[in-house]
């Protein structure tokens, strides 16, 4: 979910200022030993990616995207960045809070720790009134809004 809502803000970022975004998926092959749950999960990060795929191109947006198997996913993003030349790192984390400490896990740690450019870290939802700010309501003729009435766009899969 979170990184879902994650490539929603950049492909908002990449319309704004007509950067191309790059989608990554890592698939851990440390943490899944079963071939036939890793191969099923590779299946998934590929559906997953073109249905992202056809939503950047459908806002507009140019939009690629990379599908990879590591080891050591917090290696492997830097070095996507790198051959990529991308100015700007975009991550989906969600927080689990350790005393007074949010810990996003290990592969955001080290990206955050080690990236060679500026890392972005989304970790929350998108508001429904950031959602009409970036696409505005078609008008429907004969159809006036009244002030005050909110209307909340489907939720992001």
């Amino acid at each position: 979910m979170h990184s879902r809502a994650a490539v929603e803000l950049a492909f908002l970022y990449a319309k704004e200022t007509h950067a191309r975004v790059t989608l990554l998926h890592v698939v851990e092959a440390s943490s899944v030993i079963d071939r036939r749950a890793r191969t099923e999960m590779w299946l998934l990060g590929g559906r997953m990616l073109e249905e992202l795929l056809q939503r950047g191109r459908h806002a507009g947006v140019d939009v690629r995207c990379r599908l990879m198997t590591s080891r050591f996913p917090s290696r492997t993003i830097p070095d996507v960045q790198e051959e990529e030349r991308a100015d700007l790192l975009l991550l989906g984390a969600m927080p689990r809070y350790v005393e007074q400490r949010a810990f996003f896990g290990p592969t955001v740690d080290q990206v955050l720790a080690h990236a060679p450019c500026t890392v972005g870290l989304y970790v929350g939802g998108v508001r429904p009134a950031a959602l009409r700010a970036a696409s505005p309501e078609p008008e429907i003729e004969g159809i006036e809004r009244e002030r005050g009435e909110q209307e909340h766009p489907p939720p992001l899969q």
